[in-house]
């Protein structure tokens, strides 16, 4: 999605403006998008919720044929009603960088701030048109105080998010599958590397394991992510067939 991420510098990009987003076609390459738990009820109406193998966030799926984002139409368009905020605050993006290292010195500190980096490359950046980024006297104007104030929020987030996926995870919920998906009239897709809430296990939780999951918080990821799966079926993913049926053969989810 990003092709060139650069410090976001009044001297270097002050005559940057930024278009107003139609054409989402910079995302067609996304097949997943990292969410955090304020997201989790918008998302899980549209999205099928995953789990990466080793990953400490859950995620959206958005495709599973390689550089096909399902959600972005032929025109760009986004597919779908609540956009995940990691595509919303495209151009721009944060990075955890250390106070001198930020600042050129080799004699870099343990402690940490957030940069803000731009995607010099991005068709949405224009010097002629838009909304400007920074203000005549260099600070951020509002265009880009409401992406920085995104990114913002989110990073808030990411913590106690890591924490529920963790407390899962402790849990024995999150089980590796195998998806495979088939379209009438294309070849077979697999898609590895990802784990899901295998309901069985939750089910058999006994009184005291089933409690520490509740007071970690994480029970609402849980359900959401199982009641999202019927958004493979129905949603964009799906969508190519024209009546999909979803079955689960021995642990392994196939559209026939």
């Amino acid at each position: 999605m990003f092709k060139k991420l650069t410090p976001l510098k009044y001297s270097v990009h002050a005559n940057l403006r930024l278009l107003p987003i139609t054409d989402y076609g910079f995302a067609r390459s996304e097949l997943i998008a990292p969410i955090v738990i304020d997201e989790i009820a918008d998302v899980a109406r549209e999205y099928p919720i995953v789990f990466p193998k080793g990953g400490k966030l859950p995620v959206v799926l958005m495709g599973v044929n390689k550089d096909n984002n399902a959600y972005v139409g032929v025109d760009g368009q986004w597919l779908a009603t609540y956009i995940p905020a990691h595509i919303r605050h495209y151009p721009l993006a944060l990075a955890n960088v250390s106070d001198q290292a930020a600042k050129g010195k080799v004699d870099a500190k343990n402690e940490s701030r957030l940069l803000v980096l731009v995607d010099e490359e991005s068709a949405v950046l224009s010097e002629g048109e838009g909304q400007p980024l920074f203000t005549r006297d260099g600070k951020l104007a509002h265009a880009s105080q409401q992406l920085v104030g995104l990114m913002e929020q989110v990073q808030n987030r990411v913590g106690i998010t890591q924490l529920m996926v963790q407390a899962i995870n402790e849990a024995g919920l999150l089980m590796e599958r195998s998806i495979r998906i088939k379209h009438e009239g294309e070849a077979e897709r697999n898609v590895e590397g990802v784990c899901l809430i295998d309901e069985d296990a939750l089910n058999k939780l006994d009184d005291l394991a089933f409690n520490k999951l509740r007071k970690s918080g994480a029970l609402p990821l849980v359900y959401a992510s199982l009641l999202s799966w019927a958004n493979l079926r129905h949603g964009p993913i799906g969508k190519p067939q024209l009546v999909p049926e979803l079955a689960v053969e021995d642990e392994v989810i196939r559209f026939n």
